[in-house]
């Protein structure tokens, strides 16, 4: 089990590596504005998972609704 966590733990870290020389490569002067734009995409993404685990049922726009308010209105769907 050992072997095989460190073999997944070297594959994911030196591809870290590799996708950022990669992106230091083709983005030339614009390497730090593109690693910033990266980590706001990854915080977006975070974002959007944990409302994800907050309001696991399919519902669209009426689950969070519903969740905050507990009024008749949010349960309709509208504004």
């Amino acid at each position: 089990m050992l072997s095989l966590f460190s073999t997944a733990y070297g594959n994911v870290g030196s591809s870290i590596y590799y996708a950022l020389g990669l992106v230091a490569a083709h983005a030339l002067g614009l390497t730090p504005l593109v690693c910033v734009a990266g980590g706001l995409f990854a915080l977006t993404a975070k974002t959007y998972a944990e409302g994800a685990t907050m309001f696991p049922e399919a519902g669209g726009r009426r689950s969070p609704a519903t969740g905050s308010t507990r009024s008749s209105r949010s349960s309709r769907g509208g504004p």
